[in-house]
């Protein structure tokens, strides 16, 4: 085992893609939680065009003698799951997407026996080494797709914050100038690699997915690559799948949430129910919704929640489905300080029986917020005892208590944060809830670095 390297790690995580006939090609990455289903991850434009698609999988026998199994899966185009945000357009008789991504979902052969997916979605920064693995030019039938499976090497030129894409140059001398364009073809989708080294051996980390090299830009060997967080969204909202994520450059033991695991799923994915037109129309516009806040677009969440609500379509649906969209806006307008937004979105939901009450999570950060210390002490300790039963409520309630104190009762960290966190800096209380947790963690996050300027521990 001594000969086998990360990227010899990351090789069975390669999928080729093409059509019935073989016409079409890219690639793609596996990812596998567990169970019965397993999903592929590529571009949209790898696979907009065929009614079925053929998937091309390698297991793994012996790394080290490039021995694999061979798997090969059709599968038709109604298990392509799109991005909500996605635009097409024609330009020469080819479809062009505005959000170039993909998700397949695939039932797993039984004979097919593999090990859940060992990377995690990680962060890159300008100048960082990087590598990606796919089938460049396509798999000739009946070939050996060992033999094809080509990995390229680059770093990156430009990572933006705001942007949806990264660029990275491909650093390998084998390529030929002239015919760039020509040998990367069939790398789209592919995954792109953290490639640093690190004291603890190498994790794998995922950065993104090879999405475009546009004529000059191929020829001086810089290509696009797409980022992960409409993915990551889309797993959790459509399969209830949440994909571990880390930040790269910071050891896992100085994570607040070191221990904490969070690909969430019990190996089975549901037989989808009939639902009905408007029902279906709105969970798209939640989606599209959740993608935008997850992408830090708040204006475009908002947008999007409105034109849904004003629809006429909005009010045919359920209770449950307006009010998760309603959720998401009221989210917008907290974070984004809009009072009387939502103030009057809250009545609003409150009339039509969406919100018994002022909900008590938003209660606490609102007040919390706006500084309103005492008001949010007094609302905390009420929660605290009418509310046990209500475990989320509970761990919150006690958080926001002791948040506040730090400013309303000036008291020492060891009385507020050390009471909230052990020594391995977990979280004391169990929420039940991912997105529930992660604003825990963002809120004792904030009071670390504003309360107590502790700004390196509020980072992690």
């Amino acid at each position: 085992m001594g000969n086998i390297g990360t990227e010899d790690k990351t090789r069975p995580y390669a999928v080729y893609i093409t059509d019935e006939e073989n016409t079409a090609e890219g690639s793609g990455v596996l990812f596998y939680p567990g169970g019965n289903q397993l999903f592929v991850f590529t571009c949209a434009h790898v696979v907009d065009r065929a009614d079925k698609i053929k998937l091309v999988i390698l297991k793994a026998v012996n790394i080290e003698r490039d021995l694999y199994q061979v798997f090969q899966i059709q599968v038709p185009k109604e298990q392509i799951l799109y991005s909500p945000l996605d635009i097409v357009t024609e330009e020469d008789g080819e479809k062009i997407h505005s959000e170039d991504i993909a998700i397949i979902q695939v039932q797993k052969p039984a004979e097919l026996l593999m090990e859940e997916t060992q990377y995690f979605f990680g962060d890159t920064l300008r100048n960082s080494p990087v590598y990606t693995q796919g089938y460049p030019n396509g798999l000739p039938e009946k070939a050996s797709p060992i033999g094809y499976l080509e990995c390229f090497h680059g770093i990156v030129v430009v990572n933006a914050a705001n942007e949806d894409k990264f660029s990275l140059r491909i650093t390998d001398g084998f390529l030929d100038q002239g015919n760039r364009v020509y040998e990367l073809k069939g790398i789209s989708g592919a995954p792109v690699w953290d490639g640093q080294e690190t004291d603890g051996g190498q994790e794998l980390s995922l950065l993104g997915l090879m999405s475009s090299a546009y004529g000059q830009t191929a020829l001086l060997s810089k290509v696009f690559a797409t980022k992960l967080q409409q993915i990551r969204v889309m797993m959790k909202e459509k399969f209830g799948i949440v994909i571990e994520r880390k930040l790269l450059g910071i050891p896992e033991e100085d994570v607040a949430c070191g221990q904490y695991k969070p690909m969430v799923f019990d190996g089975t994915v549901a037989e989808k129910e009939p639902v009905a037109e408007n029902e279906r129309w709105l969970g798209e516009q939640t989606l599209a919704c959740r993608c935008h806040i997850g992408n830090l677009q708040l204006q475009r969440a908002i947008d999007t929640a409105k034109e849904a609500i004003g629809d006429p379509r909005f009010s045919s649906c359920g209770k449950k489905t307006r009010k998760r969209l309603m959720q998401h806006l009221l989210y917008c307008y907290e974070i984004g300080d809009l009072d009387q937004e939502f103030e009057e979105l809250e009545e609003t939901m409150r009339n039509e029986g969406l919100l018994e009450a002022h909900d008590p999570m938003r209660h606490l950060t609102r007040s919390f917020m706006k500084k309103e210390y005492r008001e949010t002490i007094a609302a905390a300790e009420k929660y605290i005892r009418n509310g046990r039963e209500n475990k989320t409520l509970y761990a919150c309630a006690n958080v926001f208590l002791l948040l506040a104190r730090a400013y309303a009762d000036e008291l020492p960290v060891e009385e507020t944060i050390g009471k909230l966190i052990d020594e391995q800096e977990n979280f004391v209380y169990s929420t039940g809830d991912e997105d529930d947790t992660a604003l825990i963690y963002q809120m004792i996050g904030y009071v670390y670095g504003e309360r107590y300027h502790d700004y390196v521990n509020a980072v992690r």
